[in-house]
């Protein structure tokens, strides 16, 4: 009866023990952990690496910018002198460069060289100063030219007691190409007792840059001299008393 009466008894359940709860992090291997870090460690690198060139360049193109401005600074102070006119007043002058101008330059070169060569008087002390700073002023081609006119033309015209006067219509320069070219265009009027002779003039010349001196303060020797033109345009008489 025993047996029969615990066989309709409930069974008791048997209960598990309660199962542990695990977390990511312990189910996580040690060496993923570390990989995690390492990435990290490189990822920070990276960054500090990028945000100093950054700091560099930045760095770098601001002192370039301070001393771009600084040689601009330093360059217009250069070119600015004051001065005093002797009334407690200062003005300001500014320096400009020896061929800031140089179409100037050579335009007064052409014009001072036919004035030495056509502005001729009867005066043979006047003639030669002016032939020797003529020469100072030309090559071996104006040398050709003068020996070309001779001396027998300034003989003549000291024997006439004739006298020219040379005048500047225009040059025309071009300083783009070196040598320089230019093309004088004047007048000659020679003045003797019976009348007054008008010869046209037009010349060509190259100039070439030398050493600036007292006799050449322009610092410009020409050559390639070529009389263009001499011709005729009238002749007036003088008036009979």
């Amino acid at each position: 009866m025993k047996k029969i009466w615990e066989s309709f008894r409930p069974k008791k359940k048997t209960t598990k023990p309660d199962t542990p709860i695990i977390s990511d992090a312990e189910h996580t291997p040690a060496t993923t952990q570390r990989l995690d870090c390492l990435m990290n460690i490189d990822t920070a690198f990276k960054k500090t690496r990028l945000i100093a060139i950054l700091s560099l360049a930045l760095s770098f193109l601001f002192g370039v910018t301070v001393m771009v401005v600084a040689m601009s600074m330093v360059s217009k102070g250069k070119g600015k002198i004051y001065i005093t006119n002797g009334y407690g007043n200062t003005l300001t002058a500014y320096q400009i460069a020896a061929n800031e101008n140089r179409e100037a330059e050579v335009k007064a070169q052409v014009r001072t060289f036919h004035s030495l060569l056509y502005d001729i008087s009867p005066d043979p002390s006047e003639i030669e100063k002016s032939l020797n700073e003529v020469l100072l002023m030309g090559d071996a081609s104006v040398k050709a030219f003068l020996d070309k006119r001779g001396d027998a033309y300034y003989k003549k015209l000291i024997s006439n007691s004739a006298e020219i006067k040379y005048t500047l219509d225009s040059v025309k320069v071009n300083t783009k190409i070196y040598p320089y070219k230019a093309v004088q265009y004047g007048k000659e009027v020679v003045q003797t007792s019976v009348g007054f002779l008008v010869k046209n003039l037009v010349t060509t010349l190259d100039l070439r840059e030398v050493a600036r001196t007292d006799l050449n303060p322009h610092g410009l020797l020409i050559g390639n001299y070529v009389v263009l033109k001499n011709n005729r345009l009238r002749f007036v008489e003088r008036e009979q008393k």
